[in-house]
């Protein structure tokens, strides 16, 4: 997978890398090139770290600043800090609007398997 991504580093020349916080060859492609990398959060940020720590030995092969930088990073997600502190990494939570059906519309149908089915919206 890292030699995917450090050619796709090459080729498109990114301001930044997003990456989940367990995939970890786009941060060592990001970091020898210089380029941000910011870690997509898939599960709360302790345990997340906890992650990290456990893979400190496999990663030093890559250089022995990429779990400093990986640390270092943007963390970004949905959860506030006021249920997922996050006090070693930068973090930026982020949120996705709910799609609401404007007042006296009906919700749009729509067809699933033949069969017509009304559409629902989870946030």
């Amino acid at each position: 997978m890292l030699p995917s991504l450090e050619e796709a580093c090459d080729d498109l020349g990114r301001d930044l890398v997003p990456h989940e916080t367990c995939e970890y060859s786009a941060a060592v492609a990001a970091g020898r090139r210089g380029i941000p990398h910011a870690q997509v959060a898939i599960s709360l940020a302790q345990v997340e770290a906890s992650a990290l720590a456990h893979t400190v030995p496999a990663l030093e092969a890559y250089g022995g600043r990429i779990c400093d930088q990986i640390k270092a990073s943007g963390y970004l997600t949905r959860f506030p800090p006021s249920v997922d502190p996050s006090p070693t990494q930068r973090r930026a939570a982020f949120a996705r609007q709910a799609r609401r059906t404007p007042a006296g519309r009906l919700p749009r149908r729509s067809r699933i398997g033949g069969k017509e089915t009304t559409r629902r919206w989870s946030t």
